[in-house]
């Protein structure tokens, strides 16, 4: 792990997922500014800022980290935004759309008209992330289609199964649909290397195509839009708070508590790339990965 976070995430809101979400992550608390947040910056000198946030005032943020010689990578969560994204492109590295599984389907007029628009601009890179839930099931069969029109638009697609711990009990994931998921999603992005990707650090030793920890685990820390410092936007677990902790004590702490934690994991040959899977997914007694194929 490096000594300092080389990522920085600042979710303004949860507001994108505000359907979906048990209901302790979806609260509206004081703000934190760009000023408090550009200073951070310019102490710790990470690699990349991800800003995200339905409504997330996009031009002061970029205003102020446009000129600290950073990448920006955007989570467009308001559609609002595309008719505005012309004035700050040059200023942003990445842009990532999210989009629900079956909200694609049964909208695909609306979403890809945005996504072309998305496909006109110059940025570096830009990924579609197709989030699923348990309501995106009865879709599956049709979601390499949609991947294959995806990077056919020069996108790269990363499919992401929201964390059971972030979401209310009705849209959670059972273990069997996990697995299943992770079949599918390793099949197409065989496919379609490396063009698409999952976000499934716990399966990694049975695909291949899955394999990569979770950026929380080495690289990366949240700041919520009241201060407080988490591992990642999907996750309450509470490492302290921007405006009272020094950022070096906070990744100090969430280091400790990695290495600590996870006792269970410790003898199993799939540790190394594995990282006991997604923060997100822990199970709070064990603090192992609900997924994992080995429990």
């Amino acid at each position: 792990m490096f000594n300092s976070p080389q990522i920085i995430s600042i979710c303004n809101d949860q507001n994108f997922f505000i359907d979906v979400a048990s209901i302790e992550h979806i609260k509206v608390t004081s703000k934190i500014t760009p000023q408090l947040i550009s200073k951070l910056i310019k102490n710790l000198k990470p690699n990349y800022i991800v800003l995200s946030g339905k409504y997330l005032k996009v031009k002061e943020w970029i205003k102020y980290f446009s000129q600290l010689n950073i990448n920006i990578s955007l989570e467009l969560e308001n559609d609002d935004l595309l008719n505005h994204l012309k004035n700050y492109n040059n200023c942003i590295y990445q842009i990532r759309y999210p989009i629900f599984l079956d909200e694609l389907i049964k909208n695909k007029t609306r979403y890809f008209k945005n996504i072309i628009k998305l496909a006109s601009m110059n940025n570096e890179y830009r990924v579609i992330i197709i989030y699923i839930t348990n309501k995106s099931f009865k879709y599956l069969d049709l979601l390499d289609v949609f991947v294959e029109r995806l990077i056919k638009l020069d996108f790269m697609v990363c499919i992401f199964p929201l964390p059971i711990n972030f979401l209310k009990e009705e849209y959670r994931i059972t273990k069997n649909e996990f697995w299943t998921l992770a079949n599918t999603v390793n099949k197409i992005a065989d496919k379609f290397a490396p063009m698409v990707y999952g976000d499934f650090p716990v399966c990694s030793h049975l695909y291949p195509n899955l394999e990569g920890m979770c950026p929380s685990i080495e690289l990366l820390i949240n700041i919520s839009q009241d201060g407080t410092l988490t591992p990642c936007r999907f996750t309450n677990l509470n490492l302290g708070n921007i405006k009272y902790d020094a950022i070096n004590s906070v990744w100090a702490k969430w280091k400790s508590i990695d290495k600590g934690l996870n006792n269970p994991c410790n003898h199993c040959s799939s540790l190394s790339s594995c990282r006991s899977g997604c923060i997100a997914n822990w199970d709070t007694s064990k603090n192992i990965d609900q997924y994992c194929h080995f429990i």
